[in-house]
Parts: structure tokens; sequence; C-alpha cells
């Protein structure tokens, strides 16, 4: 009965955790697209993006250097998800691009 206990908290603070980061990625392609225009297919890839970059530093122990990797890669992947107009325009908001790549 405690295996079948702490299993159920476990899959439920996983579960949140996930939850929290799929919100935090939602929110972002929100923010972005009221900066840029954005098409319906774009947003799926955008949304998976920031997904992996907040799941990325939801990690431990994670130093600078990491960090700053996922940052580039960050930046390098939204830079081929955007048309290069688009992607110019939301480097000229550099409040909102400090946030959607940090």
């Amino acid at each position: 009965m405690k295996k079948i206990l702490a299993t159920f908290v476990l899959f439920l603070a996983f579960s949140i955790n996930a939850n929290a980061q799929y919100e935090k990625s939602l929110s972002d392609v929100v923010a972005l697209k009221a900066a840029v225009k954005i098409d319906d297919s774009s947003e799926n890839t955008l949304q998976s993006i920031f997904y992996d970059k907040h799941k990325f530093l939801m990690q431990d122990n994670l130093t600078e250097q990491m960090k700053n990797e996922k940052f580039q890669d960050t930046e390098k992947r939204l830079e081929a998800a955007l048309q290069p107009a688009e992607f110019k325009k939301l480097k000229e908001n550099q409040e909102l691009y400090k946030r959607l790549t940090r």
C-alpha cells in the first residue's frame, strides 16, 4: 500500500512539474505572438522550443556554461523557426528577446 501511495505521489509531482513547463512555454508563445506575426504551423514548433528550454532550466546543478549553451541553442532554433523579417523584429524588442532566449 505504501508503495502505491509513494508511486502516486511521485506521479503527481512529475505531472505538476511538466504542467508548469507547458504553461511557461505557452506564455512565451503568446508573448511572441503579440510582438510578431506567427502562422499556425510554426506555433507548435515554437512551443516545443520554449518547452525544451524550460525543461532544461529546471534541472539541478547546471553550470553557467551549460545554461549559455542552451540559450544559444534556443536562439538558433528560434531563428530557424521564424521568418527572417519576424526574427529581426523580435531582436529589436530586446526585453522580449531576452525573456524568450534566456
